[in-house]
């Protein structure tokens, strides 16, 4: 089973691709202008066959309006090409730490405040910078931590693409029949989690 990974919502954006559950190919790209063009060399130098993909998942936001729609377009025109189903991950959930016990991801959600997702809600929530201390934060982990630390005292902490979590998220999204086949992704960038 090989399956492709889309996450293109923050300033790190990933193209993984895993067969039987295990990353095969990760590929970085810092967000921004050429991201569509470079994740489309990318796919086109994988030569993928892509009848042999079960599965392409993608990070729905919150996060960037363009980067979310980059992975999002990429995904659906390649299941509906193909026929493949899709499978919608909150793209929070890429940057996942590799730690035991409770944590924060976030994303800074400009004039919203900051997108918060605790590992365990079902969904990003947008919360106010006055409003984050009410959240118990003890540390905040984030592809933006830099640009977090200059609106926050709480203490951030840079993270990369977590691509062993999220294939395993996703792996277990499939076999729990949790995809579309629909073509339709949920996006999250015009509406506040």
């Amino acid at each position: 089973m090989t399956s492709l990974i889309l996450e293109s919502s923050s300033c790190k954006a990933s193209l993984i691709v895993c067969h039987e559950g295990k990353v095969v190919d990760k590929f970085l790209f810092n967000g921004g202008s050429g991201l569509s063009q470079n994740f489309f060399l990318t796919l086109e130098k994988l030569s993928l066959d892509w009848k042999s993909i079960t599965y392409i998942a993608c990070g729905i936001g919150p996060g960037s309006f363009t980067g979310i729609r980059i992975s999002a377009a990429i995904a659906q025109t390649f299941g509906f090409a193909h026929s493949i189903p899709l499978i919608p991950f909150c793209s929070l959930l890429a940057f996942t730490p590799s730690i035991e016990g409770s944590y924060f991801t976030a994303f800074d959600a400009k004039s919203f405040g900051i997108y918060l997702f605790k590992n365990d809600w079902k969904e990003a929530k947008a919360v106010s910078w006055e409003d984050l201390p009410k959240y118990g934060c003890e540390r905040l982990y984030s592809p933006e931590a830099e640009g977090l630390r200059k609106r926050t005292t709480i203490p951030c902490i840079e993270t990369d693409c977590n691509s062993d979590f999220l294939v395993s998220y996703c792996e277990n999204k499939f076999y729990n029949k949790e995809f579309s086949s629909s073509y339709l992704l949920p996006l999250s960038y015009l509406k506040v989690p």
